[in-house]
């Protein structure tokens, strides 16, 4: 943590990590992956670049699963997103910060989370993801089990009917 409580992009490295729980079906020297008790899925790949030499991982995931239909969740750290010290590079590296200033920073703070919905075609998850440099991604592939609410339809909703 930074002065002001402000994670850095570290702190959210050790949290994926904790996250990770089950048994071990991937490690690589980019990537751990885990199968829950559950089913599911809860991953990290990261695409460290020492040397600054700005070329980003292609990372294509194949994992075996049950038919149906996941949720696939993202939270990524990398110099762009979750960067409090860009932000602060960038709006001038003052000395002392303000109250507006500082909470910009911790709003920054944040990895970028994403969703999408995977309907498998076989009994395998496949999945790209394109890792910029010194990038961390945190994902999960979880089973969704669908119960709509009565009356709602979020496709509907999505296609302009009512």
């Amino acid at each position: 943590m930074a002065n002001g409580c402000i994670p850095k992009p570290t702190f959210w490295t050790f949290a994926f990590f904790k996250k990770l729980s089950g048994n071990c079906i991937h490690r690589s020297d980019n990537a751990i992956i885990m199968k829950l008790p559950d089913g599911n899925y809860r991953g990290i790949l990261w695409n460290l670049d020492d040397h600054y030499k700005g070329q980003t991982l292609d990372f294509e995931l194949n994992i075996p699963a049950l038919g149906g239909e996941y949720c696939m969740l993202t939270k990524t750290v990398d110099e762009e997103c979750c960067n409090p010290l860009k932000l602060w590079h960038d709006i001038g590296e003052p000395s002392s910060l303000s109250t507006a200033q500082k909470e910009l920073l911790i709003e920054h703070a944040k990895p970028l989370v994403r969703s999408e919905n995977i309907t498998l075609k076989d009994s395998n998850i496949e999945y790209r993801l394109i890792l910029k440099p010194n990038a961390v991604v945190y994902f999960e592939f979880t089973k969704v089990e669908r119960k709509g609410d009565r009356g709602f339809s979020y496709e509907r909703i999505i296609n302009g009917e009512r």
